[in-house]
């Protein structure tokens, strides 16, 4: 998906997957967030992405061997807030 926020660099984000989990949720854009939390493997990285469809968001593997977690916010998504009527479009059109 999309990145909204890294997870890794100086201005990464550095949180565990339940932190990580939660700074989706108040994010702006985010719908999936993926994060490492063995510092061997991969450091303490929290990734925020974004993508269309977020309960199609592929699996790149799984098992204990596995130092990754992720997961999806069911937000920010196309059509996940509901259009203006037209009579309030219209209240608001500029002529």
């Amino acid at each position: 998906g999309a990145v909204v926020q890294d997870g890794y660099g100086p201005r990464g984000l550095s949180l565990p997957p339940d932190e990580c989990r939660a700074a989706c949720g108040r994010t702006r854009g985010c719908n999936v967030w993926v994060s490492c939390a063995d510092a061997k493997a991969c450091g303490q990285q929290c990734w925020l992405k974004w993508v269309e469809v977020p309960s199609t968001a592929p699996l790149r593997g799984e098992g204990a061997h596995v130092p990754w977690s992720a997961g999806t916010c069911e937000k920010d998504k196309p059509g996940s807030v509901p259009l203006p009527s037209a009579e309030q479009l219209e209240a608001v059109r500029v002529v």
